[in-house]
């Protein structure tokens, strides 16, 4: 499984939750383990205290997303 399984995993499971909420942009060092994340460059340790902190803040779901859109196109 891919860095991303987990994550894709995560967002099908959040995907009602989610929908509908306006995107909350999470501090900048949150930002950079989202960006190493979408990257593949985190440890196992450290994806899941990043996946548990998208949890407790749903709002940051949809900035990672978007994200996630821009960087397919780069």
């Amino acid at each position: 499984m891919t860095n991303f399984g987990s994550l894709f995993r995560l967002l099908e499971t959040l995907d009602k939750e989610v929908s509908g909420r306006q995107a909350v942009t999470p501090p900048m060092e949150i930002q950079g383990l989202l960006r190493d994340l979408m990257q593949g460059n985190l440890s196992a340790k450290q994806r899941k205290v990043i996946c548990e902190k998208l949890l407790e803040e749903p709002g940051w779901i949809a900035w990672f997303a978007e994200e996630i859109k821009a960087n397919r196109t780069r």
